[in-house]
């Protein structure tokens, strides 16, 4: 008989948290099921059973509301459990996973938690300090995206014995890798996509594109910036400031499909990230650079978070200092100097993806951690 695996998310499925649908679809181990608080978009992520607290009406939606704050749990996902009757529970988010230990103890099984980085930064906050330190104390095994975010979960109390690192993945199967063979003088396109906040570093992205444009006097150079978000309109008016509002494509969100076309035509894929004022780090490193990597794109990011394990400093992109303005365009200055640089740095980055970060291998190695946990709580 198929092993069976619970997932438990607050919103099925935000575009950009698609990699938690990889890790459902590509571990053909396990039968998977997904519980989710709402439901968002669910129609581009398809799965055979999806159940949601938002699809209950409105009287039942209140009686379970009742029942979490008094218990802790929804009775609805208690009974798609029992009626599951799943063998492991894996929640996303640590704040995710908080909310799902008491259905941990009800149905017996073992819990996996993966933090994702936006989890860690609430730690900072005294009702996240105290769910958390009881999270690390019941649940039974935590996933991290590399080892700086390992050691950042240690550090916050989490027992060492609990945590394992795990990559996230991609399909490498459907990112068409192009080498780009770039003759000197030839523009360059430089490509940005993500959620237009703090930690993105876009900012920097702007000023050090206007150095390019403005005091190096640069032609062939070209910057496309997709994504929304709450800054939108601040990078909007720096770029004016700048005077490179005319030299940058502003795109709003895209499909994946769409980015994918979007690797294919670009170059260099910058992504400069960093610590926000609250605290909020990537915390693993932006699967966009995976995907970037495995299209054959050169990558100038930061020292910051995983980044540095995700991608190889000198081999398959550059790297500097958050907020170093000055040496982000001089790495940008670099692959305009050395275009031929490009195609051997995207080469290597597809050789890292696909050893390290394919998804087929990742799905695999995601259900042979399942049956550990399963065998491991069966022994204790």
């Amino acid at each position: 008989m198929q092993n069976k695996a619970f997932h438990y998310v607050d919103n099925y499925l935000a575009v950009t948290t698609s990699w938690i649908y990889s890790q459902i679809v590509f571990n053909k181990d396990f039968k998977q099921y997904i519980f989710a608080q709402k439901k968002h978009q669910a129609e581009f992520f398809p799965v055979e059973n999806l159940y949601s607290y938002q699809d209950l009406s409105g009287c039942r939606k209140v009686y379970n509301r009742l029942i979490y704050l008094f218990f802790k749990y929804y009775p609805y996902c208690l009974s798609v459990g029992k009626a599951v009757q799943p063998d492991v529970i894996h929640a996303h988010f640590g704040n995710i996973g908080y909310k799902v230990l008491r259905l941990k103890e009800i149905m017996g099984i073992p819990l996996i938690v993966t933090f994702y980085g936006c989890d860690l930064a609430l730690a900072n906050r005294k009702k996240y300090q105290r769910r958390y330190a009881v999270l690390f104390e019941k649940a039974d095994l935590f996933l991290l995206e590399g080892s700086h975010m390992a050691k950042e979960l240690e550090k916050l109390g989490c027992p060492a014995e609990k945590i394992k690192v795990f990559h996230l993945g991609v399909d490498v199967d459907k990112i068409q890798y192009k080498e780009k063979a770039i003759v000197p003088g030839a523009p360059i396109q430089l490509l940005f996509t993500a959620t237009l906040t703090e930690k993105k570093g876009c900012e920097y992205l702007i000023r050090a594109y206007s150095n390019i444009i403005n005091q190096h006097r640069y032609t062939n150079v070209h910057l496309k910036i997709i994504g929304q978000g709450k800054l939108k309109d601040d990078l909007l008016n720096l770029s004016k400031e700048l005077q490179v509002y005319d030299q940058i494509d502003f795109v709003g969100y895209i499909p994946y499909s769409c980015f994918l076309r979007e690797l294919a035509s670009a170059d260099v894929f910058v992504s400069p990230s960093v610590t926000a004022a609250d605290g909020n780090t990537e915390g693993g490193a932006p699967v966009s650079l995976i995907d970037a990597q495995a299209a054959g794109l050169a990558i100038i990011s930061t020292f910051h978070a995983d980044i540095p394990e995700v991608v190889i400093h000198g081999q398959t992109g550059l790297l500097s200092a958050e907020r170093d303005v000055v040496k982000l365009t001089e790495n940008i200055r670099f692959f305009l100097d050395h275009p031929e640089k490009i195609a051997v740095f995207g080469a290597e980055g597809r050789k890292h993806v696909e050893s390290d970060y394919n998804i087929c291998l990742q799905g695999k190695l995601l259900g042979k951690i399942y049956r550990q946990i399963i065998l491991d709580c069966a022994l204790s």
